[in-house]
């Protein structure tokens, strides 16, 4: 949660928006961390999922790690992070 903290941080300050202007519901970060909490990505897999997402806000998670083929196996990056 700390990078993405940082992540949304970076992309505002550099657009010159504040909090309001983030794109993605509560909800959405929440399935984000949720699935980083839960294994099913690394932190590496969900940074481009947070990049998938911060430019289709409307996108769901779980659909977006899937096309991306992200889904951690446990053997590919993991720990590389």
């Amino acid at each position: 949660a700390n990078w993405m903290a940082g992540e949304i941080s970076r992309r505002l300050n550099a657009a010159g928006e504040g909090t309001t202007a983030i794109p993605l519901a509560a909800a959405t970060l929440g399935r984000l961390v949720a699935r980083i909490g839960d294994g099913t990505l690394t932190n590496a897999g969900a940074r481009k999922v947070f990049d998938a997402l911060w430019s289709d806000p409307v996108a769901d998670v779980d659909a977006t790690i899937e096309r991306l083929g992200l889904a951690a196996s446990g053997s590919d990056d993991a720990g590389l992070d």
